[in-house]
């Protein structure tokens, strides 16, 4: 049973707030809202293929229960589409992925249309990380393509177009995107990216209080980067950051569902994938090195958890059949498929 708060997620409220006035000023103003993410459609730029509409409408109001205490109450309003993922997720044999190397493959990152894939590895203080890509899913992946850096171990995450990937800088003080043209591109030099808010405060605020930022995801289309902020003694780390528009930096960013993500000091709640709904979050811890799901109802409420077992970095695809995961030390990445 998951622990349940009848607070909401404030300064999430209040980002999602003053964006959603930063939109009205720009359609009343006249100017233009062409790098606005829509309603509809398929806009992409750091990220995605789809509305952040429907998705900021469950992440914003994101708490651990609802107003009324059990958050149950909330969990079968007929109202509600039904969730791309399936409330328990069994699953059954895993293949190990063609591309895995004989190092400790961590850091997984999979686009939720199954074509491009990265992660890290890391012997002594470099740190490589590598990237494929195949024309379709019935393609083979195409042979790894490796780049060297100032990056932090761990994980990276691609952007939903596979254009993109974010990395955590050197000093786990900000982050970096590199960026690509085309899949089967490599990967350009480190920039800044949308990441300008994030990294001034890691720069003024991390810093000085010793603490450090690690694990990016980018939910959705790019509307929303999933990031930990932590210490050594943190418990809450788990944070949510987001933007409205295509070319605007992500904001500073929140404390996520902070009792549902709550861990011990030194052993981090990790959100390492996100369904295209975001309905289903999958989390892993480090104290225990296993993987659950979390559940949010279309409201935004924490309504489920359920344990999937001793992996990490596990995602999964547009349709919530196919499922990324890596095991084993030296970790394998895997594949498993619904039946």
């Amino acid at each position: 049973m998951i622990r349940r708060c009848a607070c909401r997620a404030s300064a999430l409220a209040l980002t999602l707030a003053a964006a959603a006035l930063l939109v009205a000023a720009c359609a009343s103003d006249g100017s233009s809202s062409s790098n606005r993410l829509p309603e509809g459609g398929n806009a992409k730029g750091d990220g995605g293929r789809d509305s952040a509409a429907d998705a900021g409408d469950v992440l914003s109001r994101a708490t651990d229960a609802g107003d009324s205490g059990d958050a149950s109450e909330h969990d079968n309003d007929p109202t509600d589409p039904a969730p791309t993922c399936a409330p328990v997720i069994a699953l059954g044999n895993a293949s190990v992925l063609p591309f895995s190397t004989q190092d400790d493959d961590v850091g997984l990152s999979v686009t939720l249309d199954g074509l491009t894939a990265a992660w890290s590895t890391t012997s002594g203080l470099v740190v490589t990380i590598h990237s494929v890509d195949r024309a379709s899913t019935a393609a083979t992946f195409d042979t790894a393509r490796t780049l060297t850096g100032p990056f932090s171990p761990g994980r990276v995450a691609l952007t939903p177009d596979g254009l993109g990937l974010a990395v955590v800088n050197e000093d786990g003080l900000g982050f970096s995107l590199l960026r690509r043209v085309a899949r089967g591109d490599a990967f350009g030099a480190p920039t800044e990216g949308a990441f300008s808010q994030l990294n001034a405060q890691g720069a003024e605020t991390l810093g000085p209080a010793g603490e450090r930022y690690a694990d990016p995801l980018f939910a959705r289309n790019g509307g929303y980067f999933f990031f930990s902020r932590f210490t050594a003694e943190s418990t809450r780390t788990v944070h949510l950051a987001s933007r409205i528009l295509l070319g605007d930096a992500y904001s500073t960013g929140g404390l996520f569902a902070e009792a549902t993500f709550t861990s011990t000091p030194g052993g981090r709640n990790i959100v390492t994938g996100a369904s295209d709904d975001v309905r289903t979050l999958f989390v892993w811890n480090q104290s225990t090195n296993k993987s659950r799901t979390v559940r949010l109802n279309a409201s935004g409420f924490v309504v489920s958890s359920a344990e999937l077992g001793p992996m990490r970095d596990v995602q999964t695809s547009s349709d919530c059949r196919t499922f990324y995961f890596s095991q084993g030390s030296p970790a394998d990445m895997f594949r498993a498929t619904l039946p």
